[in-house]
């Protein structure tokens, strides 16, 4: 196969974001996808800021969340996919070896030698071009837009999440956080029968985009206890499922106190630093506390399905779509967001 050029955002010296030409070359077994629509995911920003986490150090490219069209397909992988160039296709951001235990079940991220795309050895989609995996690739069910396709990925990671909370009809849910994570969190609680379901957010415009796709009510937490509204509408009862999609140092400890006893506190959002807890809380209310990173095969088809049927309605959680050469001022406004849900980049645009 022929080596690419492509453009694409690659992390400087100074841990900034530059545009360059580099060279693609997929490795035997892989495909090259030109890329379509790629978001901007908050593990992106902490990439940036905490390179010895992700060892995303100077010639990283960022960029999970990717939709695009097959353009390549390397002789050695045109027996794992039906996938031929021109498909409209989005990829699991994790190559596994295929033959483990967690592959074979659709979990290629528990894989032990797993390469991440993006965030992990396999350069991202802040670019023209990207390499995945062909047990990875999902076809785009035809009317759904390359757009809409790219939130796949962080639809699949909340869908997991509320899959771990076991929530049944009636259950009180209180979502600490209404960014994307958290609004989508919302959609599938709602689809799981939870009631009633209080988001916890400071944003304003975060809080009406939750009231616009369900929640029961909002909650500013840094003037409201959401705990105590929860009990107003929920008849006394604390919340049966909290589902933690902050990450910040102080929002675990604050989502123990505000479980239910025997109740499920379920952490999607990741905090880089270390954080101090008081473990009396959990053992006090014999809590059950589950962290979560991705999803399986399975997740991953049941979200997609999801927006191809419309059951999300993902034009109004997409605020900003970009060129590639207005990521770095992006992520600069990212560090204090506002308005921004999801935004997309799209290197076909130029700015």
């Amino acid at each position: 196969m022929r080596n690419m050029k492509t453009r694409a955002l690659t992390i400087t010296d100074g841990q900034q974001l530059a545009l360059r030409e580099m060279d693609l070359y997929p490795e035997p077994g892989e495909v090259l996808l030109k890329v379509h629509d790629c978001g901007i995911c908050g593990s992106d920003l902490h990439a940036l800021k905490f390179p010895h986490v992700f060892s995303s150090g100077p010639g990283f490219v960022l960029g999970h969340e990717f939709s695009g069209e097959v353009a390549e397909i390397t002789p050695e992988a045109r027996a794992l996919t039906d996938c031929r160039p021109g498909d409209r296709v989005v990829a699991l951001p994790s190559i596994g070896c295929g033959d483990c235990a967690d592959c074979l079940a659709g979990l290629e991220w528990r894989c032990v030698t797993k390469r991440g795309v993006g965030l992990g050895s396999v350069p991202g989609a802040f670019a023209d071009y990207v390499r995945a995996g062909p047990r990875q690739l999902f076809r785009i069910p035809d009317g759904l837009s390359f757009r809409h396709a790219a939130l796949t990925e962080p639809l699949a990671v909340a869908l997991h999440g509320v899959r771990r909370a076991r929530l049944a009809p009636g259950d009180p849910c209180l979502i600490m956080g209404a960014g994307l994570i958290g609004l989508f969190a919302l959609v599938w609680a709602r689809l799981a029968g939870a009631e009633p379901i209080v988001v916890s957010d400071p944003a304003p415009t975060r809080r009406e985009q939750a009231l616009a796709l369900g929640a029961h009510d909002t909650v500013d937490p840094q003037s409201n206890d959401p705990g105590a509204r929860m009990r107003q509408l929920a008849g006394g009862r604390w919340p049966r499922v909290v589902l933690e999609c902050v990450g910040t140092r102080p929002t675990l400890q604050e989502a123990m106190r505000l479980a239910a006893r025997g109740g499920r506190v379920i952490v999607l959002g990741i905090s880089m630093e270390p954080y101090d807890l008081q473990p009396m809380t959990a053992h006090a209310k014999e809590l059950e506390i589950h962290y979560v990173f991705a999803y399986s095969h399975d997740e991953f088809a049941e979200a997609l399905q999801a927006l191809a049927r419309a059951a999300i309605p993902a034009e109004d959680l997409i605020t900003d779509v970009i060129a590639l050469d207005a990521v770095p001022a992006m992520f600069a406004a990212l560090a204090h967001p506002t308005t921004q849900v999801k935004v997309l980049v799209e290197p076909a645009l130029r700015a």
